[in-house]
């Protein structure tokens, strides 16, 4: 059953649903979270909050979307496997 819970991001609560049984992995991702927002704050020089919410949204995007790239030397499957996924791969680029 959910628990009401908040969170504080940036200095801001917010409210939330959790499963009790994840309520220590909530509690270190708003740590971790708001440890990074104070990081970049401080690299970049920012005092907006929103200017560093936005630039700590994209640099962890960026960092995901260089971690879900597979090598094409590292795919499995046969030949006909790893071209049919590299044509999905394509169509999703072109689609952008």
């Amino acid at each position: 059953m959910a628990q009401d819970t908040q969170i504080t991001i940036g200095g801001r609560k917010y409210p939330i649903q959790i499963d009790p049984n994840e309520a220590a992995k909530v509690i270190e991702i708003e740590k971790k979270l708001n440890d990074d927002l104070a990081r970049v704050k401080e690299e970049f020089k920012l005092f907006d909050q929103q200017d560093t919410l936005a630039l700590l949204l994209w640099m962890n995007y960026f960092d995901r979307s260089l971690t879900e790239s597979t090598p094409i030397l590292s795919s499995q499957g046969t030949p006909e496997e790893v071209l049919l996924s590299l044509d999905k791969e394509l169509d999703v680029i072109l689609a952008l």
